[in-house]
């Protein structure tokens, strides 16, 4: 892999982790429309940390509150006690997707090879995106959430598993619809991807250390997989700050035309060939 081929993948990887538009749904269309070859078993896993990087730095103060606040014998204040309480939502919200991993992989893993429903998936991510327009503007903080809160947006996280389901958009509406302010929402949201992107690093790890000569490889390539760590942080932080611009403004609802554009060509494309 050269060093620009490992920038671009970076960059489309942090943009799209983080942008409502499915980063598994662009790669499986991609690599059906454009004939792009899916990078190997190490590249996945540097950069799935790269953009949990983006999410530490952006949210370090949640993250070491929480840590703090489940600490031994540590007292803790009425902001301590909330970050507690998310905390455990966090964990709450992670078990579904987890479940769900764990029950249908199979099931999972056939859909990745699926690119018209992949390309139709992108629709109703659209249509789940469009809906927010319609939602009246929530007022809800991190300290009014509830289990019930934590275990729906778990739920969508799960169903997000599916390629073209972006995880961020369907977390962050169903936040919405639960009248969470946007940002409560894009907040839990995006602390309920710290354990999902660790997990996927996690069983890529597996998949490496399996292969007979993987980390020799991997290391063979040390310099692209800096490059491509490096580029997926960095895109992965600047779309988060633009999201939760656009989040502040009520303009999430603009990516539903880009979801809508983007399943649409493919079906069309892939009709015709």
């Amino acid at each position: 892999m050269t060093l620009m081929t490992a920038a671009i993948l970076g960059l489309v990887q942090g943009l799209t982790e983080f942008l409502p538009i499915s980063s598994s749904g662009h790669l499986v269309l991609a690599a059906r429309l454009f004939g792009i070859e899916q990078p190997g078993l190490t590249f996945p896993i540097v950069v799935h940390l790269g953009t949990l990087l983006s999410v530490l730095i952006v949210y370090r103060r949640d993250v070491l509150g929480i840590v703090l606040a489940f600490w031994p014998g540590r007292k803790i204040d009425s902001d301590g006690l909330v970050l507690r309480r998310l905390g455990w939502l966090v964990v709450l919200g992670s078990i579904p997707a987890g479940l769900a991993g764990l029950l249908w992989k199979d099931f999972f893993e056939k859909t990745f090879n699926n690119p018209v429903l992949v390309a139709g998936l992108l629709l109703v991510t659209g249509l789940i995106l469009f809906s927010t327009g319609w939602i009246k503007r929530g007022q809800r903080l991190a300290g009014a959430m509830g289990m019930t809160d934590g275990l729906l947006i778990g739920i969508m996280q799960a169903c997000a598993i599916l390629p073209g389901i972006s995880r961020s958009g369907l977390t962050i509406t169903a936040g919405m619809w639960r009248q969470l302010t946007p940002a409560t929402a894009a907040r839990y949201s995006f602390l309920l991807s710290i354990p999902a992107i660790l997990g996927a690093a996690f069983l890529d790890m597996l998949d490496l250390l399996a292969t007979p000569g993987g980390l020799l490889m991997a290391k063979a390539q040390a310099g692209a997989l800096t490059v491509g760590m490096a580029t997926s942080a960095l895109a992965g932080l600047l779309a988060i700050v633009w999201l939760l611009r656009l989040l502040a403004q009520g303009r999430l609802s603009v990516f539903a035309w880009y979801c809508w554009g983007v399943g649409l060509t493919a079906l069309v494309w892939l009709f015709l060939s």
